[in-house]
Parts: structure tokens; sequence; C-alpha cells
């Protein structure tokens, strides 16, 4: 190809026709060599050249006869001739040293070729096609003599021009770029001259087959597809066709295009070589099981056995893939498969991967013993790669079975050795749940402070990590340590439910060390009540607000705010039964209820310890009469009847205040006698409350009974029954006119300062008033006093004044019921 440019370019003008013999002669000889006859045109220069010596053409025809030589392989005589030119007449300088420069290259001598070649000055070399040739043969000089770079240099100049030799240039420019390791630069120029239309057909495949070659090593698959399919699709004829079909198909199984991958081996399987034949199954059977197409890839397995044997060089990969397809056609078919070749394992092909299969179908057949005891020959290879994935799966494995120990331990054996993967914080903190879970609080309080020490994790990760470590240190009687860890968590930043637990947990820390206030000291109650707020208000869980409420309420009773421990433990009551608390406190909420006059409330503190078969019997006893009382205080006297015979009977303890009240509960009922039975034994009780309560409320009755028998015209039996009433008034007056019978003694002067007036005993009535109207202490009930003197004297008006201002000035009063009572039995509106 280069010496028909070089002969296309460098036979100069010759005559048209020969003037003399040696012009024919010339001139014939050229016109041969211009026509393809080469041994004619030789053997007519060898005559010119014969014949006319001293012409100055001898130089030219030396010239032809050198190029003539060298195209019939003959590169001495090629040689010869061109050491006889000499001041050619048509030959330019540059064409002779270019052709000895060739001469050299294709001699083997690439140093000299490129000594002749650098002689050559281009911008001597007029046209386009020449310097472009020019730049080639330097090119491939350099390229033999091993100077890549330069050879590069001088390809890339030949290949800028549009000229016979680009194609050329730009092969060899790839190819040299190749050497210069410099892979993404000769693809550009391999597919470049692909593309050339001046590179014949061979050319242009080999240009394609290096750059498929290429772009595959570079891991451009897609790429190296498309140069390959290019071969495949335009070079059938070419020795580059049958290897570019199995590159085809590796390129587009690299690529991932296993769809593309197994049409296109469909299509040319009848023309890939025998040698191809094995790897192309592999590679359709491996496109199928990445497909989970499973079935399909099992027969394609199965041919490629049949075809190969065990003994090529895909059998290993072969058979790890049919272990695959087994695994997700038939997990029963593919146990006993393996278990069968247990002992080849090892000595198998992804062995590493086969042994974890063997344990996901294990898993799969809910053999979870099995999945175990396999995923351990996986976790124990240090080698293994999917050692990580099977220490977690064994571990949740462990979990379902209920072995939280052995879980808890592969979880903090994850995170200790594999620190890095963006896993093992949480499987940290997954093996710190299960040792809370199960109370390994020591263990907790290791891997806890461990986890914590890791640098990239945030306040707000943390948090659940640092609420189980104070939690342990709790249960460990590490406090102090629990209380900065916890100060720690409600520092920074975590979730509203972690931290109204830190609050909770803070404010039992607090409570733990609180005391009752002394005085002159601060109360150390209120910062652990504090803490209990903030966790109350936040989201907290059922049984720590059941706790936190719990300990309010006691550190309120602790610091004598009775009413807000009442209040809160009232809250519990109504949220979780009376069954937790314990007695003393039951009843001392029950007492406090009452005294409030939350009957309600009373009676449902004081029936759940009536209900309670291990009380000791002077606490049922009380809890009876609380019982009892409230449903008295109620107006439910049934009940209240039923439970104070229910006391008198247990006789453990308040039997006398029982009898009382069944006495009020039967007088409430109108059931006068029996009421008047019942306070008649006890109007010598022991104890002084009952016995003058007994005298004061059995003289009512009498008096009313007094009331009724007049009215009735039995005015002797009305008198007997007023003149007991007198007696037990004056009895309790007498007797038990002391502080701590509370306003019953004055109740009692008024009842018989009334019955008095009655009997128009007017100086007993002012002396029985007299004695309230002058009590010390007592303003309202000194107002009633004088408000009978006042209708004892006639003066009804400033009567109703007096009543009407005790209703004022003390409303919630006993004294105020008194007065509301007097102002409609004198048939006023109170």
């Amino acid at each position: 190809m280069i010496s028909a440019i070089l002969l296309a370019l460098l036979i100069g003008a010759v005559p048209a026709r020969g003037a003399t013999e040696a012009d024919s002669q010339f001139t014939f000889a050229v016109r041969l060599m211009q026509q393809g006859e080469i041994k004619l045109a030789d053997e007519a220069l060898t005559e010119f050249t014969r014949k006319f010596s001293d012409d100055r053409r001898v130089a030219d025809a030396h010239y032809y006869q050198a190029l003539l030589a060298r195209q019939r392989g003959d590169l001495r005589a090629a040689a010869t001739h061109l050491d006889q030119v000499n001041n050619a007449q048509y030959v330019s300088p540059e064409a002779v040293t270019m052709l000895k420069g060739q001469v050299k290259l294709e001699s083997g001598n690439p140093a000299a070729a490129v000594a002749e070649f650098e002689k050559i000055d281009a911008s001597k070399l007029k046209d386009v096609e020449t310097r472009a040739t020019w730049a080639y043969l330097l090119g491939a000089a350099y390229q033999a003599a091993d100077n890549p770079t330069a050879a590069a240099k001088q390809f890339d100049m030949a290949s800028e021009a549009d000229s016979s030799v680009r194609g050329l240039a730009l092969l060899e420019l790839g190819k040299t770029r190749i050497k210069l390791n410099a892979p993404a630069a000769a693809i550009e120029a391999l597919t470049a001259a692909a593309k050339s239309d001046d590179l014949d057909a061979d050319a242009a495949a080999e240009a394609r087959a290096l750059s498929a070659d290429l772009a595959y090593d570079l891991k451009q698959y897609e790429m190296a597809a498309d140069l390959y399919k290019q071969i495949v699709q335009q070079h059938q004829a070419s020795g580059y066709f049958k290897p570019a079909l199995i590159g085809l198909l590796r390129a587009l199984y690299a690529a991932g295009q296993d769809a593309e991958l197994i049409k296109q081996y469909q299509a040319t399987r009848q023309l890939l070589s025998p040698d191809a034949q094995g790897e192309a199954i592999y590679l359709v059977a491996a496109s199928h099981v990445r497909m989970e197409q499973y079935k399909q890839g099992m027969e394609s397995l199965i041919e490629y056995f049949k075809r190969q044997g065990k003994d090529h060089e895909y059998a290993d990969e072969a058979a790890y893939l049919y272990a695959v397809c087994f695994y997700h056609t038939d997990l029963t078919g593919f146990e006993r498969w393996i278990a069968g070749v247990e002992a080849q394992i090892p000595a198998m092909a992804h062995a590493h991967q086969i042994q974890y299969l063997r344990a996901q179908a294990a898993a799969k057949l809910d053999k979870p013993e099995d999945a175990i005891r396999y995923l351990g020959v996986v976790i124990d290879d240090p080698e293994n790669p999917y050692a990580r994935r099977a220490m977690l799966q064994r571990a949740a494995l462990y979990e379902q079975l209920g072995r939280v120990d052995k879980a808890s331990d592969d979880y903090a054996l994850y995170a200790q050795r594999y620190g890095t993967d963006p896993r093992s914080a949480d499987a940290g903190r997954r093996a710190i749940d299960l040792a809370f879970s199960a109370g390994k609080f020591e263990q907790v309080a290791e891997q806890a402070q461990a986890w914590l020490m890791q640098k990239d994790v945030s306040a707000a990760e943390s948090a659940p990590v640092r609420l189980r470590l104070a939690v342990s240190l709790i249960k460990l009687k590490r406090n102090a340590g629990a209380m900065a860890v916890l100060d720690q968590l409600l520092a920074g930043e975590a979730d509203k439910a972690i931290k109204s637990l830190a609050h909770f947990y803070r404010g039992l820390l607090l409570a733990a060390n609180a005391t009752p206030p002394a005085p002159g000291q601060d109360d150390s109650t209120r910062p652990a009540l504090e803490a209990l707020d903030q966790a109350l208000k936040g989201d907290l869980p059922a049984d720590q607000r059941l706790e936190g409420t719990r300990i309010a309420a006691r550190l309120h009773r602790m610091a004598g705010r009775d009413k807000q421990a009442i209040d809160l433990y009232e809250d519990l009551r109504k949220r979780q039964s009376v069954d937790p608390f314990d007695t003393p406190t039951a009843l001392w909420v029950a007492r406090g209820l009452a005294d409030r006059g939350q009957y309600e409330s009373a009676l449902a503190w004081a029936l759940g310890m009536v209900e309670r078969k291990d009380e000791k019997p002077e606490a049922l006893a009380e809890a009876m009469y609380l019982a009892a009382d409230s449903y008295r205080q109620l107006g439910k006297h049934k009940e209240a009847g039923e439970m104070f015979r229910r006391l008198i009977a247990y006789s453990h303890g308040f039997s006398e205040q029982a009898r009382l009240g069944l006495a009020q509960s039967l007088a409430a009922t109108d059931q006068a006698d029996q009421a008047l039975e019942e306070y008649d034994g006890l109007i010598n009780a022991n104890t002084s409350q009952v016995a003058a309560t007994a005298l004061f409320e059995s003289a009512l009755l009498r008096r009313a009974q007094a009331d009724r028998l007049e009215a009735a015209g039995d005015k002797s039996g009305a008198e007997v029954q007023r003149d007991e009433a007198r007696k037990r008034l004056h009895r309790v007056t007498i007797l038990y006119d002391m502080p701590q019978l509370g306003d019953l003694p004055i109740r009692s002067y008024l009842a018989l300062g009334r019955l008095e007036a009655a009997a128009d005993h007017r100086d007993k009535a002012r002396a029985a008033f007299d004695k309230v109207a002058e009590r010390q202490g007592e303003a309202a009930w000194n107002s009633a006093g004088k408000a009978e003197i006042q209708l004892l004297d006639g003066k009804r008006g400033d009567a109703l004044f007096l009543l009407r201002k005790i209703l004022k000035d003390a409303a919630d009063s006993p004294a105020a019921a008194y007065a509301r009572d007097r102002l409609i039995q004198l048939g006023e509106t109170p």
C-alpha cells in the first residue's frame, strides 16, 4: 500500500512521447510501471541504464528499480539501486530518502530507518498526502525502535490529515497508546480508525477487536459489548468474528444485560467455536440465575455438564450455580443433596456461599437449631465473606427461640468484631437491650459504657443506651453514677419519651434521699417532686406513670402536704384499684378522704381493704368501720347497717363505734326503737366520743318521741321521754364538756336550752344558751347561742339576723348547718 502511494506520488513528469531513443525507452519503462507490468518495467529500466548510462535519468531509473525490487521483496536489490541514485532528474531527494528509510525499516534496521526519515525536512514536503505518509513511516520506525512516545506523536500527526494513510495511522496510534498504558486514549484512536473509509475490512475488524478488549479490561462493559456486536454484524469473514461472539456474551454478562445475553446466544449459538460453547452455556445459566429464573438456569447447567463434563474451566462455578438453583427450586432436595456432599464442601468453589445457603435452607424449613449450627460454621471461618450477616442472622434466630443470652452475646460480638460496619452500632444497642431484658445489669453497664465511647454516635442515638445504663446502675446500687448518666442524657438531644423516663429515674434517685422537712431546713422532697412532675407531664409509660405518681404522693405525705398526697393516691386508685397499696397507706388515705367528706372515694378505699383476705384483724376492723360509716354518710343505710353488724360480729375493735353507727343508721331509717336499744347500750361506753354521741343522739330521738306522744294525746308519756332526753343532755354537758369532743357539748347545750324553753323553763333555757353564747373561740356558735336567747326574749328579727350572719360568715361550718336548720324550723328561707 505504501509502495503504491510512493509510486503515485513520486513518478515525475516524463515526456509525452519520446523525442530520442533514450526518451522513448524511459517513457516506455515508466508506462509499464504505471500499468502494473512490474517485470517488463524492470527489464525496460535495466535496458535503459545499460544503453544510456550517461543519461541523467539513470538515477531516476535506479530509484524506480528500487521501488520494484521492494515490491517483490528483494530488499537487498532495492538498497543497491538506491545507492546508485544521485542527482535524479524527476525524483526528489526527499522521495529517495523516504524510500531508503522504508527499505531499512523493512530490513530490520529501525535505527537506521529513523536516521533516514529524520533527514527529511517536513516543510519541504509540498502536499498533505506526502507529509502524512512521511509522518506515518517515521512513526512506524520509532515504533520498531521501541520508542512508543515518539511513535505516538508521529502517528497522531499522520492521522490529522485527510489522507490515504489516516486509517492506518489511527490504528497504529491506538496500538502505540496501548504500549504507553493509555487505554482510554487507545480506544478513542481505534474506534476512529474503524470508522475510517480508507481502512480495509480486516484492519477495521482488528481496530474494533482491540478497542473492545480494552473497553472490557477497563470495565466499560456496555461499550465493549457494542464494539463486539459491530464485529459480529460487520466482519463475519474476519478472523476476529468468532472471538467477538464469545466476547460479546462476556461483555453483556459483565454489564448485567442478562436478557440480551440470552437473546444473542440463541441467535449465534451455532456460530460459536467449539471451545467457546462451554463458556457460552455457563454464561447463559449464570444470567438465568441472576434473573432468578432458577428452573431455566438449572436446565442450562445440566446442558453444560453434559457437553463439558466436570473438568471444564467453569465447572466449579457451574456446580455452585447448580446448588443455587437447587436451593431456590427444591429446598428439601437441596438439603438432602448438601448432606450427601457435606465432606466435599470445603473443597468446593464458593464453599462459603454454599455453607451459607445451607443455613438459609434450614431456616426456611423451620429448623432453627440446624440453621444456628450451620451459621456457626460460617461465622467461625474468618475468611468467609458471609460471616457478618450470618452472625446477625444467628442472633435473630436465638431471639426467635427465646435464648436471649445467646442473642445478646452474638450482637455484642458483632459490634466488637465489626466496629467499622454501619450495622455495628445497631447490633451493640440490641445486645444491650437484650442483656437489660434478661436482667444482666453488670453486663449492660460494661457494654453500654463501651458503646458510648464511639465517636460518631449522636446524642439522640445514644440517649436510649444512656437510659439503659442509668437504670442498670440503679439496679446495681451505683446511684451516683446513675445520676451522672441521667444528667448527661437530659443535657443533650433525646426523644420526649426517653427524656420523660430520665426525669422519672432521676426523681426516683432524689426521692430515695428525701427526708421529712425540719424547721429552718430546705425541703429535700422538692427536687424529687420537680423531676417527677417533669416526667408525669411527658410521654411516660403506664407502669412508670403509676410508680411516679405513687412516689410523688409519698413525698407529699412525708412533707406534711396531706391534701396533695391524698389527691394523688386517689388518682392512682381510680387508675389501678386499691390492691397495690400497703394497708397503713390505704387506711390513711381512706381516713383523710372521709375527714374531707369525700365519702364515695373513702368507701372505695375501705371496701378494697375489706375484700382482702390477708389483712390484720385490727386493720380489717378499721376498714370495715370506714366502709360502713361512708355508706351511712352517703345515705346508704341498708348497706351501712349490714357492714356495722358485720363489724360487731367480727369483734376486733371498733365494736362500740360499730354499734353507734348501727344506731345512727337505724335512726335514719325511722327504726327509733331499735336505734334507742343500741344507743342505750352505749351510754356508758368506754369511749367518751361514743358515749357522748350516744347520749346526745338518743336524747334527740327521745325528744322526737315526746313530740309524737304529745301529738297523740299522751302527755304523761311525752313528759317521761322529755325528762329522759333532758337527763341525757345534762349528762353530756356535765360529763363530756371537753375539747376533744368538738362541738358535741355545744350542740347538747343548744338542744337542752330549746328543750327547757319548750317547757317554759326560761331561766334554765337561758343558762344553757349562755353556755354557748359565752364559749371562748367559737364565734359562729356564740352567734347561735345569742340567736336562741333573742328568740327566748321574743326578738325574732334579731335572732334571724344572727342566724343569717352565721351562714354568711361561716358557710361551711357545723354552726352554719345548725343555723340553716333553725331558719327552716322558723319558717324562713335560709
